[in-house]
């Protein structure tokens, strides 16, 4: 059993330094590319509904109920993001800082679309499932 734990660790570590490896060469590839907005806004958007998914791990409840609709926080996450992301966009660009395309209004919106559907689409798979 101690043998197989170890095993599962090493592919872990083996695997997951691979992962993370090629996800920063894209991620660094893109930041290349000023004009690669498309793409790049895909990108993130994928990568926020995956931490939006996982994020239902940690909090499997409704962090804020939602009075008016149960969409609400696809208008207002990425809103707040895409504000938040670009205002420190400004700062660093102000301070003669590479600024990449997360810290733009278009990057951080899509973050945080991602984010916001991702978890509500983990809310309601964990629904449906707590209802079987």
């Amino acid at each position: 059993m101690f043998v197989i734990e170890i095993l599962l660790e090493l592919a872990f570590e083996v695997f997951g330094s691979i992962f993370l490896e090629t996800l920063l060469a894209a991620t660094h590839a893109l930041d290349e590319d000023k004009g690669a907005k498309a793409p790049v806004a895909f990108f993130l958007a994928v990568i926020g509904v995956v931490l939006g998914a996982l994020s239902v791990v940690i909090a499997p409840t409704r962090v804020i109920p939602s009075r008016l609709f149960p969409g609400v926080s696809l208008l207002v996450v990425p809103l707040a993001i895409g504000l938040s992301m670009e205002a420190w966009g400004r700062l660093r660009s102000n301070r003669s800082k590479n600024v990449s395309h997360l810290g733009t209004w278009y990057g951080g919106g899509a973050l945080g679309l991602g984010l916001a559907g991702g978890r509500l689409a983990a809310l309601a798979f964990a629904a449906d499932v707590a209802a079987l």
